[in-house]
């Protein structure tokens, strides 16, 4: 949830919601690319249609580009944008948690696998795209 600035209500939120709005579209973007990417690739099966492997490929590249910017983006929103303190301070006054208690912030599971992920998606595009390329090229 977005952190605000002043008084409950308040329309005036901290600038960081903006990176969420950013996320929801390239995570959107990202699945519909990649099952438009794999529909295609099945639709292609076994290499009766060599342009299905390559637009396929292309979208599983489009996907993996899309889950790149939105890792970069979630970096950029923990390392530099949030202020973390000031969140979890927050937090601990609504439930009665002392102030001097340690703060870590760690990176979670999702993450590490969303950052394993994110190559094998555009190495298969890379993959597809290449495959789809090299049966285009008919031998006379």
């Amino acid at each position: 949830m977005p952190i605000a600035l002043g008084p409950l209500p308040h329309p005036s939120y901290d600038a960081t919601a903006v990176y969420r709005g950013f996320w929801t579209v390239f995570i959107v973007l990202g699945v519909s690319a990649s099952l438009v990417g794999v529909f295609l690739l099945v639709c292609g099966a076994p290499f009766v249609n060599a342009r299905l492997y390559k637009f396929g490929g292309i979208f599983l590249i489009a996907s993996g580009c899309f889950f790149l910017l939105l890792l970069i983006l979630f970096v950029l929103w923990k390392e530099c944008a949030a202020d973390f303190q000031k969140y979890i301070l927050l937090e601990r006054s609504e439930k009665c948690i002392p102030e001097n208690a340690p703060v870590h912030v760690h990176y979670g599971w999702s993450f590490l696998f969303a950052a394993v992920g994110t190559p094998l998606v555009y190495l298969s595009g890379l993959l597809f795209y290449f495959i789809g390329q090299k049966n285009m090229k008919v031998p006379k």
